[in-house]
C-alpha cells in the first residue's frame, strides 16, 4: 500500500527536526574538534618555549633532551586519541546527516508527483534538495589535510626540542 501525501508530509517534517538536531551536533562536533586543536598547538608551544627560554634554574642538558621530547610525545598522544574520537563521531555523524537529507529530498520528490498526479496538472518545476558531494569531499580533505599538517608540526616540535637542547641543526 502506498503512503498517502498526509504520511509523506509527517515524514518529511520529522526528517526536517532530526536534519535540525544532527545539523547542531555536527556544528558542537567542529567546534569541539577546533578547539582541541588549538589547545594542542598551545600545549606544545609552551613546551618548547619552556625549553627555548633557556632559564638558569630549568637549564636542560643535552643528555636530558628525552624529558620534554617524552612530555610532547604523551600530549601528542592523548590529543591524537582525542582527535580521532572526535572526528569519528564528527564524519559519522555528518553520513547520517546527509543519509538524512537524501531521505528527505526522496520524500519531498514523491510529494511533488503524488500532487501532480492528484491535481492532474503538467509538470510543475519543484524545489529539489540534493546533498552536495563536494562538501563531502571538502570535509574528507580538510580532515586529513589537517591531520597531516599536525603529524608534521608534532616530528617538527620533537625535533626542535632535540636540537635546541642539544645545540644541533638536524
Amino acid at each position: 500500500m502506498a503512503p498517502t501525501i498526509e504520511e509523506l508530509k509527517g515524514n518529511y517534517v520529522k526528517l526536517g527536526s532530526i536534519n535540525e538536531k544532527q545539523e547542531k551536533t555536527v556544528r558542537y562536533l567542529e567546534s569541539m574538534t577546533i578547539k582541541l586543536v588549538i589547545a594542542y598547538i598551545f600545549f606544545q608551544v609552551l613546551i618548547f618555549m619552556s625549553i627555548s627560554q633557556q632559564h638558569p634554574a630549568k637549564n636542560f642538558s643535552c643528555k636530558n633532551w628525552w624529558i620534554p621530547s617524552c612530555l610532547s610525545s604523551l600530549v601528542a598522544l592523548v590529543f591524537a586519541i582525542t582527535f580521532k574520537t572526535f572526528v569519528t563521531k564528527w564524519e559519522r555523524t555528518q553520513y547520517y546527516y546527509d543519509m538524512n537529507f537524501m531521505e528527505r529530498d526522496m520524500i519531498h520528490q514523491k510529494m511533488q508527483v503524488m500532487l501532480m498526479h492528484n491535481n492532474q496538472q503538467q509538470q510543475q518545476e519543484s524545489k529539489v534538495l540534493k546533498c552536495d558531494m563536494v562538501k563531502v569531499y571538502q570535509r574528507y580533505a580538510f580532515i586529513y589535510l589537517v591531520s597531516i599538517a599536525l603529524l608534521a608540526y608534532t616530528i617538527l616540535i620533537l625535533k626542535a626540542c632535540r636540537s635546541i637542547l642539544c645545540h644541533t641543526s638536524e
